[in-house]
This record gives structure tokens, sequence and C-alpha cells, in this order.
């Protein structure tokens, strides 16, 4: 992948980050007392984000689960989706988790996850992680954003 395709993977991703921070993502949650964690990803970083999220889960959604979904997602065809309702249990906590695989865009799904605490801050610290690494060295830098969470910035942009 050239660099500049990689860029606007990244740009992709940090927008697609920013709309969930401030709850304006395109799809709106199963029930009011969950939250979202969305954006758009590569495809081949759907697989590493879902098996991160699988480590966090004590049952209800293992790494082969996660394998399983991403090869799922990152097949869909344009303008389809797919959703899995899951029960999992977190910290001790059932809670509920729905992953939903959109392809809007040719190569880079939407990930759109909605689950409550305290799975949703783990895998809003996933998402952060991914972004970090995603970063080229030298342009990251943070501002916290609404609830104390933390979002990446881009060089030139104002927190």
């Amino acid at each position: 992948m050239a660099s500049s395709d990689r860029r606007r993977v990244v740009v992709a991703i940090l927008a697609s980050a920013a709309l969930c921070a401030f709850g304006c993502g395109s799809k709106s949650p199963p029930s009011s007392e969950l939250e979202e964690i969305s954006a758009n990803f590569d495809p081949g970083n759907v697989e590493p984000f879902l098996v991160a999220v699988s480590g966090h889960v004590e049952s209800g959604f293992n790494a082969e689960d996660a394998r399983a979904l991403s090869r799922e997602i990152n097949a869909l065809a344009l303008d389809t989706e797919l959703i899995r309702e899951l029960t999992v249990v977190c910290d001790g906590h059932t809670v509920p988790l729905r992953i939903q695989g959109v392809m809007d865009d040719t190569q880079a799904p939407d990930l759109y996850l909605f689950t409550a605490e305290p799975l949703a801050a783990k895998i809003h610290a996933e998402l952060i992680a991914l972004l970090e690494v995603k970063l080229p060295a030298g342009s990251r830098r943070f501002a916290a954003r609404g609830g104390g969470c933390e979002q990446p910035v881009l060089p030139g942009e104002v927190p």
C-alpha cells in the first residue's frame, strides 16, 4: 500500500473514532444504556482488533470467534452488513455485546460495537491503541475530549 493510501486509512480511522467520541455514529445503539465504539478499518486491522476485544471477555466471545467474524466482515459485499448479538462476561459482569460490520466503502469495513461498562472502556482503549500504532512517529498527539477519553489529534489540528 502506498504511503498516501496508508495516510488516508489513518485519517479515516481517526475521523471515525472522533465521530464515536462525540456520539455522532451513523448506527444507533440497540439500547440507550449501551455505549458505541466505532471506526472505519483497514481489512488487515479487523482481526487484530476483534482478537484484542476477545481478550477482555471471559466467556461468550473468544479469539477463534473473533477470527471467524473478521473473515465474515472482510468478505461482505459492498453495501451489506453483518450483526452479531452476543452475551459475554467481562470482569465477572454479564453484558451484551453487539458487533456490527458494515461494508459501505470498498475494502474498508466499518465496525460498530455496542456494549456496557466495564467492557466499553476496554474496547475504547483497544481502538486508541490501534490508532497509536498506526500514526507515524512524531505525529502522535493526544487531547482529552468528552468523558475523559483521549482522542488522537493529527498535526495541524486544534484539540
